[in-house]
């Protein structure tokens, strides 16, 4: 009897653990009122689709289907706390949302949220709201793309628990601003960042030596076309755990390479169109990881140091040798050939040194060719009149 008495207590206890269970999954009246009130600020306008489709998200209108009978938990792009019901997540990315963020939205009543992405939409140049501030425990932030202008706010250097920002966008039409202020804050308070992305966004009074102190957890730092001057600081190269740099398109921003000690786990590196020059150092041949490259437009001189050939993979080697080294540049064509059919066809270019000056020509009769065996033959003549003429190293860029 004392045996079954205690089976009975135990089903009974685990119906109530189930039952407790059930009811903290719906989330409170008030979030689920504030996340409604949220949605009435948009309209949802297919603007832009296709960023979304370039990077692999599908795009449609989350919210529309946010119903005030149902649990929010259960809204597509919501994410709620398992025991407590708390939303703590909030993806809205390419959700086609047309409208602005004011000020003291309903937003930001979710205290508990952690993750929130607004990527991918319309907000129409209106500023972004400085609130961000009431969300201590966010981690992830993502306003990228979505038309945000004005100055990135002093208060989201206060979210001192973020692991990743993203406030870049895919154009420069979206002017917003980085002061000097915010981003010294930023770098004094993130220390647990490990992405930082900014593309795009205008940190000319931002002087390189700010970032000095950033994040030693940091594994993606995006700084493109943000209108940076000066030289980054050499500690960036050696920040433990960085894999990418980005940093193309800030024509008036040095990279000055750490020439000794320079082990790092670095996988992706774009300095293209960017001031830096001089020789390439030796330390390059540390870098075991690399495996993307790009160095275009800058004023590198020199040859590629044997380190570097010798101990970087052969796909990366490859990318150096297109690198213009203040060398000779070779821009060709071909002419009367096509993919399906053999014809008749012709090759010409034009050879230029790193200042654009011309210094050679070519022009050839192929006889028939498909168009890939054409093009294969232009380029072996472009290199093999090079090396007659001793230069070392050629950019061969193909017309399409």
């Amino acid at each position: 009897m004392g045996l079954l008495m205690w089976c009975y207590q135990l089903v009974c206890l685990q119906l109530l653990l189930l039952h407790s269970l059930s009811f903290a999954n719906l989330c409170s009246h008030d979030q689920s009122s504030a996340l409604l009130q949220f949605k009435q600020l948009f309209s949802f306008v297919n603007y832009d689709s296709y960023l979304c489709d370039d990077n692999e998200h599908s795009s449609y209108p989350k919210m529309k289907h946010w119903k005030e009978d149902m649990d929010c938990c259960s809204w597509e792009g919501v994410t709620c706390d398992r025991v407590t019901g708390d939303v703590i997540g909030l993806d809205l990315s390419c959700s086609w949302l047309y409208g602005s963020i004011p000020s003291n939205t309903s937003l930001f009543l979710l205290f508990r949220l952690q993750k929130l992405n607004l990527a991918f939409n319309f907000f129409n140049s209106s500023h972004i709201p400085s609130d961000f501030v009431t969300f201590p425990s966010l981690t992830h932030l993502n306003l990228s793309s979505s038309y945000f202008s004005g100055q990135v706010p002093f208060q989201i250097s206060h979210l001192s628990r973020l692991i990743s920002l993203d406030l870049g966008t895919s154009w420069p039409g979206d002017h917003l601003t980085l002061e000097t202020l915010v981003m010294q804050r930023l770098v004094q308070n993130m220390t647990k960042l490990e992405q930082l992305i900014l593309d795009n966004v205008n940190m000319s009074t931002v002087a390189p030596g700010y970032l000095i102190n950033l994040s030693s957890s940091l594994v993606l730092l995006s700084l493109s076309d943000c209108e940076l001057h000066g030289s980054i600081p050499e500690n960036i190269f050696h920040l433990p755990k960085l894999q990418a740099l980005n940093l193309p398109n800030n024509y008036n921003l040095k990279c000055d390479f750490p020439t000794v000690n320079w082990s790092s786990p670095l996988r992706y590196m774009d300095v293209s169109s960017t001031s830096s020059s001089g020789k390439l150092p030796d330390s390059f041949g540390n870098l075991k990881s690399l495996s993307y490259l790009n160095m275009e437009n800058c004023s590198f001189i020199g040859s590629v140091p044997a380190s570097i050939e010798g101990t970087l993979p052969p796909s990366l080697a490859f990318a150096l040798l297109g690198v213009v080294f203040a060398a000779v540049w070779c821009l060709v064509n071909t002419y009367g050939c096509s993919k399906g059919n053999m014809g008749l066809g012709a090759c010409l270019g034009v050879f230029k040194n790193a200042a654009a000056y011309f210094i050679g020509g070519l022009s050839l009769s192929l006889g028939t060719y498909s168009s890939f065996f054409a093009e294969l033959k232009e380029s072996i003549l472009a290199i093999q009149i090079a090396a007659s003429c001793g230069w070392n190293y050629i950019w061969l860029k193909k017309i399409l």
